[in-house]
């Protein structure tokens, strides 16, 4: 298991997608009460990690004219594993795609990246554009492609693909370089009073995007905060200079108004995995 999961990770360029798809299995897993039901979960899960892995080959290596970027809708109209707004992971299929927007990231490793964001609308509701359809049973998802030109005037080749769960939307991306190397920042965030920060974060590793671990740390975060206070919309971590402020709530707040203090943090990233390395706390009197 671990030999084939480590294979489909290095290969895959839908990282969010996979650590989806392990998180539903492994709680298929932990219900098994035999080793009969074990095995057969084990068997059945390897090989889905090879069929993607050889499914996701062959996306990395089409070819992509960059006038016309919309047909890399073929590639999210497919069953993709999003999260509804009860926090599961169902497959979703679209009904229609639209290609909102490109964006030259720069030059890395002597070829040029490309972002690509896409608007999939669900079936269910004829509400056009990229909103929060919950009222009518059915939501629009908002994802991100980012794709490497190696040759100049060549075409382009998909790297990464990121679906954005439940009412997130793209807010841009952009490439970083610091001591930590180059960092891809996917911004994302969710509609409403809440706000919430739902970007994702990658390290340039061996001529590939590496998924960074971007959720440990909050978790670590939360527990050097006094009892009943908390970051309620999500952390928004500055890749350019590694350092992270917050708000900070306590229990009675509104969402639009956190009365609890505010934070500073500096960061580091720890293999692919990003940590505090140094925290204040100042409490509002």
């Amino acid at each position: 298991m671990v030999t084939a999961y480590q294979a489909a990770v290095s290969g895959t360029p839908d990282y969010s997608g996979l650590l989806n798809e392990q998180r539903e299995w492994l709680k298929q897993r932990d219900r098994c009460n035999n080793a009969e039901c074990l095995a057969k979960n084990y068997r059945e899960r390897i090989d889905a990690l090879q069929a993607r892995q050889h499914a996701d080959a062959r996306e990395a290596a089409v070819a992509y004219n960059a006038g016309d970027l919309s047909k890399a809708c073929d590639l999210l109209n497919s069953n993709a594993l999003i999260q509804n707004g009860g926090g599961d992971y169902e497959r979703t299929s679209f009904q229609a795609c639209e290609l909102r927007s490109v964006k030259q990231l720069g030059e890395l490793a002597g070829r040029n990246w490309y972002v690509a964001d896409f608007c999939l609308t669900q079936p269910g509701t004829d509400e056009p554009g990229c909103i929060d359809k919950s009222q009518l049973g059915a939501f629009d998802v908002s994802a991100a492609l980012v794709f490497v030109r190696e040759l100049p005037d060549g075409p382009l080749y998909l790297r990464v693909k990121h679906y954005f769960d439940y009412s997130g939307h793209f807010a841009g991306a952009e490439i970083y370089r610091n001591k930590s190397g180059a960092l891809l920042d996917i911004a994302g965030f969710i509609d409403g009073t809440g706000n919430v920060n739902v970007g994702r974060y990658f390290v340039y590793r061996n001529g590939k995007w590496r998924m960074i671990d971007s959720w440990t740390w909050e978790k670590d975060l939360q527990k050097r905060l006094p009892k009943g206070f908390g970051i309620w919309k999500g952390l928004r971590p500055d890749l350019r200079k590694m350092v992270c402020d917050s708000p900070v709530w306590k229990e009675g707040d509104a969402n639009c108004c956190p009365t609890g203090g505010e934070t500073h943090m500096t960061l580091t990233l720890m293999g692919e995995k990003l940590s505090i390395s140094s925290f204040s706390y100042k409490k509002h009197r």
